[in-house]
Protein backbone atom coordinates (compact mmCIF):
# COMPACT_ATOMS: atom_id res chain seq x y z
CA UNK A 1 0.00 0.00 0.00
CA UNK A 2 1.26 3.49 -0.87
CA UNK A 3 2.63 5.10 2.29
CA UNK A 4 0.46 8.16 1.77
CA UNK A 5 -2.78 6.17 1.72
CA UNK A 6 -1.75 3.97 4.63
CA UNK A 7 -0.95 7.01 6.70
CA UNK A 8 -4.27 8.62 5.94
CA UNK A 9 -6.21 5.47 6.82
CA UNK A 10 -4.33 5.11 10.09
CA UNK A 11 -4.43 8.72 11.21
CA UNK A 12 -7.50 10.23 9.64
CA UNK A 13 -9.84 7.35 10.34
CA UNK A 14 -11.44 9.53 12.99
CA UNK A 15 -12.65 11.80 10.21
CA UNK A 16 -14.87 9.14 8.65
CA UNK A 17 -16.52 7.87 11.80
CA UNK A 18 -19.51 10.11 11.30
CA UNK A 19 -21.35 11.96 8.60
CA UNK A 20 -19.01 14.02 6.45
CA UNK A 21 -16.08 13.14 8.64
CA UNK A 22 -17.45 14.07 12.03
CA UNK A 23 -18.04 11.77 14.97
CA UNK A 24 -21.63 12.65 15.85
CA UNK A 25 -21.38 11.37 19.42
CA UNK A 26 -18.50 13.70 20.16
CA UNK A 27 -20.36 16.91 19.35
CA UNK A 28 -23.19 18.66 21.14
CA UNK A 29 -25.01 19.64 17.94
CA UNK A 30 -24.74 20.22 14.20
CA UNK A 31 -25.13 23.95 13.56
CA UNK A 32 -25.45 25.15 9.96
CA UNK A 33 -24.76 28.67 8.73
CA UNK A 34 -27.94 30.05 7.14
CA UNK A 35 -26.92 33.69 6.72
CA UNK A 36 -25.64 33.48 3.13
CA UNK A 37 -22.93 36.14 3.31
CA UNK A 38 -22.51 37.31 6.88
CA UNK A 39 -20.72 37.26 10.22
CA UNK A 40 -19.97 34.15 12.29
CA UNK A 41 -20.71 35.90 15.58
CA UNK A 42 -24.31 36.85 14.70
CA UNK A 43 -26.62 34.21 16.17
CA UNK A 44 -29.39 34.82 13.62
CA UNK A 45 -27.00 33.58 10.91
CA UNK A 46 -27.03 30.05 12.33
CA UNK A 47 -29.67 27.35 12.44
CA UNK A 48 -31.32 27.37 15.85
CA UNK A 49 -30.69 31.08 16.26
CA UNK A 50 -27.38 30.89 18.13
CA UNK A 51 -23.71 30.61 17.24
CA UNK A 52 -21.95 27.21 17.56
CA UNK A 53 -21.17 26.47 21.20
CA UNK A 54 -18.55 24.31 22.90
CA UNK A 55 -18.00 21.04 20.99
CA UNK A 56 -20.61 21.92 18.35
CA UNK A 57 -20.09 20.95 14.74
CA UNK A 58 -20.19 24.08 12.55
CA UNK A 59 -21.22 23.50 8.92
CA UNK A 60 -20.67 26.20 6.29
CA UNK A 61 -22.71 25.13 3.24
CA UNK A 62 -22.10 25.74 -0.45
CA UNK A 63 -22.66 29.36 -1.46
CA UNK A 64 -21.96 30.79 2.00
CA UNK A 65 -19.30 33.37 2.83
CA UNK A 66 -18.70 33.53 6.57
CA UNK A 67 -16.46 36.11 8.25
CA UNK A 68 -14.95 35.84 11.73
CA UNK A 69 -14.35 39.49 12.67
CA UNK A 70 -11.67 40.62 15.08
CA UNK A 71 -11.19 41.04 17.91
CA UNK A 72 -12.52 37.61 18.78
CA UNK A 73 -11.34 34.14 19.74
CA UNK A 74 -13.69 31.30 18.87
CA UNK A 75 -12.66 28.38 20.99
CA UNK A 76 -13.49 24.76 21.63
CA UNK A 77 -15.46 24.23 18.42
CA UNK A 78 -15.51 20.49 17.95
CA UNK A 79 -15.46 20.55 14.17
CA UNK A 80 -15.79 22.87 11.20
CA UNK A 81 -16.84 21.75 7.71
CA UNK A 82 -16.45 24.19 4.82
CA UNK A 83 -18.29 22.72 1.85
CA UNK A 84 -17.26 23.12 -1.78
CA UNK A 85 -18.21 26.56 -3.02
CA UNK A 86 -18.18 28.05 0.49
CA UNK A 87 -15.64 30.40 2.06
CA UNK A 88 -14.54 31.10 5.63
CA UNK A 89 -12.74 34.42 6.20
CA UNK A 90 -10.80 34.95 9.45
CA UNK A 91 -10.27 38.70 9.56
CA UNK A 92 -7.63 39.88 12.02
CA UNK A 93 -7.32 43.38 10.60
CA UNK A 94 -8.73 45.03 13.75
CA UNK A 95 -7.37 42.69 16.40
CA UNK A 96 -6.71 39.04 16.98
CA UNK A 97 -9.24 36.79 15.21
CA UNK A 98 -8.87 33.12 16.03
CA UNK A 99 -10.67 29.92 15.17
CA UNK A 100 -9.84 27.08 17.54
CA UNK A 101 -11.09 23.64 16.57
CA UNK A 102 -10.24 19.98 16.96
CA UNK A 103 -11.14 19.08 13.39
CA UNK A 104 -11.43 21.26 10.31
CA UNK A 105 -12.40 19.89 6.89
CA UNK A 106 -12.03 22.39 4.07
CA UNK A 107 -13.56 21.64 0.69
CA UNK A 108 -13.91 25.31 -0.17
CA UNK A 109 -11.76 28.33 0.67
CA UNK A 110 -10.29 29.53 3.97
CA UNK A 111 -8.74 33.00 3.97
CA UNK A 112 -6.97 34.63 6.90
CA UNK A 113 -6.06 38.29 7.22
CA UNK A 114 -3.53 39.56 9.75
CA UNK A 115 -3.64 43.10 10.97
CA UNK A 116 -1.18 46.01 10.94
CA UNK A 117 0.28 45.52 14.42
CA UNK A 118 0.28 42.34 16.48
CA UNK A 119 -3.11 41.34 15.17
CA UNK A 120 -3.59 37.89 13.73
CA UNK A 121 -5.89 35.70 11.73
CA UNK A 122 -5.27 32.24 13.17
CA UNK A 123 -6.42 28.71 12.42
CA UNK A 124 -5.54 26.64 15.47
CA UNK A 125 -5.88 22.84 15.36
CA UNK A 126 -5.49 21.28 18.77
CA UNK A 127 -4.92 17.54 18.69
CA UNK A 128 -7.33 16.86 15.84
CA UNK A 129 -7.09 17.26 12.07
CA UNK A 130 -7.18 19.90 9.38
CA UNK A 131 -7.99 18.16 6.11
CA UNK A 132 -7.69 20.65 3.24
CA UNK A 133 -9.08 19.68 -0.15
CA UNK A 134 -9.75 23.25 -1.19
CA UNK A 135 -7.76 26.47 -0.92
CA UNK A 136 -6.27 28.13 2.16
CA UNK A 137 -4.92 31.66 1.71
CA UNK A 138 -2.82 32.92 4.62
CA UNK A 139 -2.45 36.72 4.46
CA UNK A 140 -0.28 38.28 7.13
CA UNK A 141 -0.93 42.00 6.86
CA UNK A 142 1.98 44.22 7.96
CA UNK A 143 3.62 42.05 10.60
CA UNK A 144 5.52 38.79 10.13
CA UNK A 145 3.69 35.66 11.17
CA UNK A 146 0.34 37.34 11.68
CA UNK A 147 -1.89 35.20 9.50
CA UNK A 148 -1.13 31.55 10.09
CA UNK A 149 -1.96 27.96 10.93
CA UNK A 150 -0.98 26.50 14.28
CA UNK A 151 -0.86 22.70 14.21
CA UNK A 152 -0.61 21.75 17.90
CA UNK A 153 -0.72 18.92 20.41
CA UNK A 154 -0.41 15.96 18.08
CA UNK A 155 -2.69 17.43 15.44
CA UNK A 156 -2.62 16.33 11.81
CA UNK A 157 -2.70 18.67 8.80
CA UNK A 158 -3.35 16.91 5.48
CA UNK A 159 -3.27 18.99 2.31
CA UNK A 160 -4.52 17.73 -1.02
CA UNK A 161 -5.53 21.20 -2.18
CA UNK A 162 -3.62 24.47 -2.22
CA UNK A 163 -2.11 26.45 0.67
CA UNK A 164 -0.83 29.92 -0.23
CA UNK A 165 1.30 31.65 2.42
CA UNK A 166 2.14 35.28 1.76
CA UNK A 167 5.30 37.10 2.86
CA UNK A 168 3.88 38.13 6.25
CA UNK A 169 2.18 34.84 7.16
CA UNK A 170 3.19 31.30 8.05
CA UNK A 171 2.63 27.76 9.30
CA UNK A 172 3.79 26.51 12.68
CA UNK A 173 3.84 22.69 12.91
CA UNK A 174 4.52 22.28 16.62
CA UNK A 175 5.89 19.48 18.74
CA UNK A 176 4.10 20.38 21.97
CA UNK A 177 3.82 17.38 24.30
CA UNK A 178 2.82 15.14 21.37
CA UNK A 179 4.41 15.27 17.92
CA UNK A 180 2.22 16.86 15.25
CA UNK A 181 2.07 15.71 11.66
CA UNK A 182 1.73 17.56 8.36
CA UNK A 183 1.25 15.73 5.06
CA UNK A 184 1.27 17.41 1.66
CA UNK A 185 -0.42 14.87 -0.62
CA UNK A 186 0.52 13.99 -4.19
CA UNK A 187 -1.99 16.49 -5.56
CA UNK A 188 -1.25 19.07 -2.86
CA UNK A 189 0.50 22.41 -3.45
CA UNK A 190 2.08 24.58 -0.77
CA UNK A 191 3.43 27.98 -1.85
CA UNK A 192 5.42 29.51 1.01
CA UNK A 193 6.41 33.15 0.68
CA UNK A 194 6.41 33.65 4.44
CA UNK A 195 7.58 31.64 7.45
CA UNK A 196 7.27 27.88 7.74
CA UNK A 197 8.38 26.63 11.15
CA UNK A 198 8.52 22.85 11.56
CA UNK A 199 9.34 21.31 14.95
CA UNK A 200 7.73 17.98 14.15
CA UNK A 201 7.06 15.82 11.06
CA UNK A 202 6.35 17.23 7.60
CA UNK A 203 6.01 14.64 4.82
CA UNK A 204 5.86 16.01 1.29
CA UNK A 205 4.45 13.94 -1.56
CA UNK A 206 3.28 16.88 -3.66
CA UNK A 207 4.64 20.27 -4.66
CA UNK A 208 6.30 22.41 -1.99
CA UNK A 209 7.51 25.75 -3.32
CA UNK A 210 9.55 27.51 -0.65
CA UNK A 211 10.17 31.13 -1.62
CA UNK A 212 10.26 32.33 1.98
CA UNK A 213 11.84 31.07 5.21
CA UNK A 214 11.80 27.43 6.28
CA UNK A 215 13.18 26.54 9.70
CA UNK A 216 13.38 23.46 11.87
CA UNK A 217 13.23 19.81 10.84
CA UNK A 218 13.60 19.38 7.06
CA UNK A 219 10.61 17.94 5.22
CA UNK A 220 10.64 14.25 4.31
CA UNK A 221 10.52 14.34 0.52
CA UNK A 222 8.56 11.45 -0.98
CA UNK A 223 7.44 13.24 -4.12
CA UNK A 224 9.09 10.57 -6.28
CA UNK A 225 6.39 8.13 -5.13
CA UNK A 226 3.62 10.12 -6.80
CA UNK A 227 2.29 9.96 -10.33
CA UNK A 228 1.17 13.17 -12.00
CA UNK A 229 -1.97 12.76 -14.10
CA UNK A 230 -1.80 14.02 -17.69
CA UNK A 231 -4.35 14.03 -20.47
CA UNK A 232 -3.93 11.53 -23.32
CA UNK A 233 -5.94 10.85 -26.47
CA UNK A 234 -5.97 7.40 -28.06
CA UNK A 235 -6.60 7.45 -31.82
CA UNK A 236 -6.96 11.24 -31.97
CA UNK A 237 -9.89 12.43 -34.02
CA UNK A 238 -11.98 9.32 -33.46
CA UNK A 239 -14.61 8.31 -30.90
CA UNK A 240 -15.27 5.74 -29.68
CA UNK A 241 -11.66 4.59 -29.88
CA UNK A 242 -12.34 1.27 -31.61
CA UNK A 243 -9.41 -1.16 -31.65
CA UNK A 244 -9.11 -4.72 -32.96
CA UNK A 245 -6.44 -6.19 -30.62
CA UNK A 246 -4.81 -8.54 -33.14
CA UNK A 247 -4.83 -6.22 -36.13
CA UNK A 248 -1.63 -5.43 -37.93
CA UNK A 249 -0.33 -1.88 -37.74
CA UNK A 250 0.01 0.72 -35.02
CA UNK A 251 -2.14 2.67 -32.59
CA UNK A 252 -1.52 6.38 -32.12
CA UNK A 253 -1.58 7.98 -28.66
CA UNK A 254 -1.20 11.70 -27.99
CA UNK A 255 0.18 13.19 -24.79
CA UNK A 256 -1.64 16.53 -24.63
CA UNK A 257 -0.10 19.75 -23.38
CA UNK A 258 -2.07 22.12 -21.19
CA UNK A 259 -1.64 25.43 -19.39
CA UNK A 260 0.08 23.54 -16.54
CA UNK A 261 1.90 20.78 -18.42
CA UNK A 262 4.12 20.66 -21.52
CA UNK A 263 4.39 17.39 -23.42
CA UNK A 264 7.84 18.51 -24.55
CA UNK A 265 9.28 17.66 -21.11
CA UNK A 266 8.32 13.97 -21.37
CA UNK A 267 11.36 11.67 -21.48
CA UNK A 268 10.55 9.72 -24.66
CA UNK A 269 12.78 6.80 -23.64
CA UNK A 270 10.59 6.07 -20.57
CA UNK A 271 7.22 5.82 -22.34
CA UNK A 272 5.23 2.57 -22.06
CA UNK A 273 1.63 1.86 -23.01
CA UNK A 274 -0.96 -0.70 -21.99
CA UNK A 275 -0.86 -3.81 -19.79
CA UNK A 276 2.11 -5.29 -21.67
CA UNK A 277 4.05 -2.00 -21.39
CA UNK A 278 4.50 -1.64 -25.11
CA UNK A 279 7.27 0.76 -26.16
CA UNK A 280 7.11 3.31 -29.01
CA UNK A 281 7.67 2.15 -32.58
CA UNK A 282 9.73 5.18 -33.50
CA UNK A 283 13.02 6.22 -31.94
CA UNK A 284 12.22 9.92 -31.64
CA UNK A 285 9.13 11.83 -30.49
CA UNK A 286 6.90 13.69 -32.90
CA UNK A 287 5.56 17.05 -31.73
CA UNK A 288 2.55 18.79 -33.22
CA UNK A 289 -0.49 20.75 -32.08
CA UNK A 290 -3.07 17.98 -32.39
CA UNK A 291 -6.05 19.73 -30.76
CA UNK A 292 -5.38 23.23 -32.13
CA UNK A 293 -4.92 24.93 -28.76
CA UNK A 294 -1.61 26.55 -29.69
CA UNK A 295 0.45 24.05 -27.67
CA UNK A 296 2.64 21.28 -29.06
CA UNK A 297 1.54 17.77 -28.10
CA UNK A 298 3.58 14.56 -28.30
CA UNK A 299 2.36 11.88 -30.74
CA UNK A 300 3.51 8.32 -30.06
CA UNK A 301 2.78 5.11 -31.99
CA UNK A 302 2.68 1.54 -30.64
CA UNK A 303 2.33 -1.83 -32.37
CA UNK A 304 -1.28 -2.76 -31.63
CA UNK A 305 -0.52 -6.46 -31.07
CA UNK A 306 2.03 -5.59 -28.38
CA UNK A 307 -0.24 -3.40 -26.23
CA UNK A 308 -1.88 -6.30 -24.36
CA UNK A 309 -5.54 -5.59 -25.11
CA UNK A 310 -8.10 -8.19 -23.96
CA UNK A 311 -11.73 -8.50 -25.05
CA UNK A 312 -12.91 -6.89 -21.79
CA UNK A 313 -10.43 -3.99 -21.85
CA UNK A 314 -12.21 -0.63 -21.63
CA UNK A 315 -9.29 1.68 -20.81
CA UNK A 316 -5.61 1.93 -21.66
CA UNK A 317 -2.98 3.95 -19.81
CA UNK A 318 0.33 5.48 -20.85
CA UNK A 319 3.13 5.71 -18.30
CA UNK A 320 6.31 7.79 -18.52
CA UNK A 321 8.65 10.11 -16.68
CA UNK A 322 9.43 13.74 -17.32
CA UNK A 323 12.98 14.94 -17.86
CA UNK A 324 13.21 15.81 -14.16
CA UNK A 325 12.11 12.29 -13.11
CA UNK A 326 8.46 12.98 -12.25
CA UNK A 327 6.20 9.99 -13.02
CA UNK A 328 3.18 10.73 -15.23
CA UNK A 329 0.15 8.70 -16.27
CA UNK A 330 -2.59 9.34 -18.78
CA UNK A 331 -5.56 7.08 -19.57
CA UNK A 332 -8.26 7.02 -22.22
CA UNK A 333 -11.19 4.76 -23.01
CA UNK A 334 -11.30 2.24 -25.86
CA UNK A 335 -13.87 -0.05 -27.48
CA UNK A 336 -12.60 -3.51 -28.39
CA UNK A 337 -13.72 -4.73 -31.79
CA UNK A 338 -14.04 -8.54 -31.98
CA UNK A 339 -12.01 -10.36 -34.58
CA UNK A 340 -14.11 -11.43 -37.56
Amino acid sequence: MNFSFALIFAIVGVLILGTLGFNQEAFAADVTFVGGTGDWELGANWSGGSVPLVNDNAIIPTGSIVTINSPISIGNIGGVLIESGAELIIDGSSGSAQLNSDNIINNGIITTFGGPFSNTGIIRVNGGSLNNMGIINLNGGDVLFSGYILNNFGATLINSGIINIDSKAGINNNNIFVASLMINECDGIINNHGIFSNASTFINFGLFNNFGTYSGIPPVDRSDECTQPVETDIKPGSYPNAIQPMQMGVTAVVILSSSTFSAEIVDFSTITFGPDESTPVHKKPHLEDVNNDGLDDMVVHFKTKEIGIEQDTVELCLMAKTLDGTSIEGCDSIMVVPKV
